[in-house]
C-alpha cells in the first residue's frame, strides 16, 4: 500500500475517499523513574529507538485500518509527536 504526507499523488486522481485514520502509540517504559530518566538525556540511544518504534507502530495501525477499509493509498499522513517531544530537554525540528 502506497503511504504518503502529501494530500494528493500528482499524476492521480482521488476516486473515493474512504474516511480518516488515526493511530496513537505511547511509550512503552519499565516504570515512571525510567522514563524520567530517559527524558532528561537527550543522547539516549533507548530514548531515540524508543521514539522510532512507537513512529512505526502509529504508522502499522494506520496502514491496517486504511486496508480493512479497502484503500489502496494513504494521503496526507502526519506525525504529531508534541507529547512525545515535550518530555525531552531539546526541541526537535
Amino acid at each position: 500500500m502506497l503511504i504518503v504526507t502529501l494530500p494528493s499523488i500528482p499524476g492521480y486522481d482521488t476516486r473515493l475517499t474512504l474516511g480518516p485514520v488515526l493511530a496513537e502509540a505511547l511509550p512503552q517504559q519499565p516504570n515512571l523513574a525510567e522514563h524520567y530518566k530517559m527524558a532528561f538525556d537527550a543522547l539516549n540511544s533507548r530514548q531515540i529507538l524508543n521514539i522510532q518504534a512507537m513512529r512505526e507502530q502509529a504508522m502499522q495501525d494506520v496502514l491496517r485500518q486504511a486496508a480493512q477499509r479497502g484503500a489502496n493509498a494513504v494521503l496526507g499522513l502526519c506525525f504529531n509527536g508534541l507529547q512525545i517531544y515535550a518530555t525531552l530537554p531539546v526541541t526537535l525540528m
